[in-house]
């Protein structure tokens, strides 16, 4: 919060005045820049539909870079940030709060789902005593719904195409409904060769709640 707080101060003193002259434009295309950190490609569009109000969409696709295997975390955890592969969607409403100003606030309901299959799972200890390996497929669908508050920031006031970033910070929660297939484990073993498979997989599912902060900047188009 601290960090959106000093970017949108920088913003505004270093465009002043200008920025509060510039119409707002009834559309937008634009890609969110932080998702990017997490392996996502999210774009979003937003139509004017009524003076303040707006229709907000957003589509987005995740991308393993580990295809074959996850290892543990220093802490113990499993380090499955690496494997995920995943669809997101969203429909939200949007409600400029000072027009002149291009401050607005936004709801959304969105739909996230990922997965990874067939993967090693390489629990490793220095002592072998205590590591295993196991193989195993997971799938996620999420549901859930977001709060924002944010400030579009137009980069150039001439032009029927005007560029723009768009700082917003906000929470949510959501409802993750998780299941699991484990095909074979093997202790006091880190090595792939040594993993012994069930007869029959066992599978778990299971519903869980989660909360969300939220932080980001995207970059797009006006028009």
């Amino acid at each position: 919060m601290i960090l959106l707080s000093v970017l949108l101060l920088i913003a505004d003193y270093t465009i002043a005045q200008s920025s509060r002259r510039i119409n707002a434009p009834n559309n937008y295309f634009s890609v969110s820049l932080q998702r990017v950190l997490f392996r996502e490609i999210r774009l979003n569009y937003e139509r004017t539909i009524k003076v303040k109000h707006s229709l907000r969409l957003s589509v987005g696709y995740q991308w393993p870079t580990d295809h074959g295997s996850y290892r543990n975390y220093p802490l113990d955890l499993p380090n499955r940030r690496k494997l995920w592969e995943g669809y997101y969607g969203s429909v939200g409403y949007g409600h400029t709060i000072f027009k002149r100003y291009h401050v607005y606030a936004a709801g959304y309901l969105f739909y996230n789902y990922r997965f990874y299959e067939d993967k090693l799972y390489h629990y490793c200890k220095a002592d072998n005593y205590d590591s295993e390996i196991s193989l195993d497929s997971r799938c996620e669908n999420q549901i859930g719904s977001t709060v924002r508050w944010g400030k579009k920031i137009m980069l150039n006031k001439k032009g029927k195409v005007k560029a723009l970033f768009d700082f917003y910070a906000g929470a949510g929660f959501y409802f993750n409904n998780v299941k699991t297939k484990e095909y074979g484990r093997t202790q006091h073993t880190c090595y792939a060769s040594d993993l012994i498979l069930y007869d029959q997989p066992i599978e778990q599912t299971g519903v869980n709640f989660k909360g969300l902060i939220i932080l980001g900047i995207d970059f797009g188009f006006g028009f």
